[in-house]
């Protein structure tokens, strides 16, 4: 005989939208296309993601890789879902000349915007105008990035 499922609970109009059942938390799940800018051509490619106890991750099985033509890298066309509520920052890799870098990505409404570090003197400094504006550049397949939706 199994237990019967009581107390159905869908947030309210101040909290991120979520569901659960007696108290067990259950994600918002989807997808959307991401483009990245800075390449020769279009660049786009299908963006996981899951949000769960105000928590957004983000994720993608495929490179979404192109030609770069500038020093600047983002991705635009994220959904409502996945927007923090104000400007964050996250790490996270990125492809520069075809070499896996570290990255800090600035999420700013529906766009992400990445950054990557450049050796000066005995600085680093991380610049999203850092990108090498030749040769691959991108994000690769196993990509992931978590940041606070609030």
């Amino acid at each position: 005989v199994g237990t019967a499922i009581s107390g159905i609970d869908i947030g309210n109009a101040t909290d991120l939208p979520t569901i659960s059942f007696n108290g067990a938390n259950f994600p918002t799940t989807g997808t959307f296309t991401g483009t990245l800018t800075g390449m020769t051509a279009a660049t786009t490619g299908t963006i996981y993601y899951e949000v769960r106890r105000g928590l957004c991750t983000l994720y993608i099985v495929a490179n979404i890789t192109g030609t770069s033509n500038t020093t600047a890298m983002t991705m635009t066309g994220l959904p409502a879902a996945v927007q923090p509520v104000t400007e964050i920052y996250a790490p996270c890799i990125v492809a520069d000349t075809g070499n896996a870098t570290a990255s800090m990505a600035n999420v700013s409404g529906s766009t992400i915007y990445f950054t990557v570090p450049l050796v000066s003197g005995a600085s680093v400094v991380s610049s999203s105008t850092n990108f090498t504006n030749s040769g691959t550049k991108g994000i690769l397949t196993g990509w992931t990035m978590t940041y606070p939706l609030k």
